[in-house]
């Protein structure tokens, strides 16, 4: 059996689960701002206290890699790829869009048409992806201005905006009936684990001598391509 450590660094909330390749095992979240650094390594420790499991049972290390904070991404990876390197063991490297969306899905038998997680990224920035009713991903992770016509081209299915990224969104999606804003607070632990397992069975592993952070820091104000 196959045992993970599930890292989420990308936003003010520090979360570190434990799972093996059939259920989440533990999990730990801790709300304080600016503290990734100093309590990560705890938060692993006592994660793993918690299952009974130690270090050298643990298979791979699973990160949520970005987009997000820039400040807790770097803490993150720096922190998962100095534990992969001294055990010796593979780096699951996680689109955090994605975990959010898998997370969110996670809650609904029945999923509406389209799907966008978003993140804040100040003022009306948002770094954003769209998945279909199938939980497909039509649009990769990036950067978008939001104005009152954007993503238009979905025409006017159901749309979730989901995280804190929707949060701001009120006003400028008002008029649009078909938009619903769920800025709920869906941690990515499930979400992070749906597609860790995808990764570890496909043998899909980051370079630690390579990988970064998915920061997607500059932006266009420009309309998305155009979606199928």
């Amino acid at each position: 059996m196959a045992h993970f450590i599930l890292i989420d660094t990308s936003t003010r909330v520090c979360e570190v689960a434990i799972a093996s390749d059939q259920q989440l095992l533990a999990q730990l979240t801790l709300r304080i701002p600016n503290s990734h650094a100093t309590h990560l390594a705890g938060m692993v420790q006592q994660g793993l206290q918690m299952t009974g499991l130690s270090l050298q049972e643990v298979s791979a290390i699973a990160l949520s890699i970005g987009p997000g904070s820039y400040t807790g991404l770097r803490v993150g990876l720096s922190f998962a790829k100095g534990l992969a390197f001294t055990l010796g063991i593979p780096l699951l490297s996680v689109d955090t869009l994605h975990a959010h969306y898998y997370s969110f899905a996670a809650h609904y038998l029945q999923q509406p048409p389209i799907v966008i997680p978003m993140l804040d990224a100040r003022r009306m920035e948002v770094y954003a992806a769209v998945f279909d009713s199938q939980g497909s991903c039509i649009m990769d992770s990036q950067p978008i201005i939001i104005e009152e016509h954007s993503f238009s081209e979905l025409g006017t299915q159901d749309i979730v905006c989901i995280g804190d990224g929707a949060a701001k969104l009120k006003e400028v999606f008002k008029h649009r009936e078909h938009i619903r804003l769920d800025p709920g607070d869906y941690l990515l632990a499930r979400g992070l684990w749906r597609v860790a397992l995808q990764k570890w069975e496909a043998r899909d592993f980051a370079d630690l001598a390579y990988v970064e952070p998915k920061y997607l820091k500059e932006f266009k104000a420009t309309t998305p391509k155009k979606l199928v």
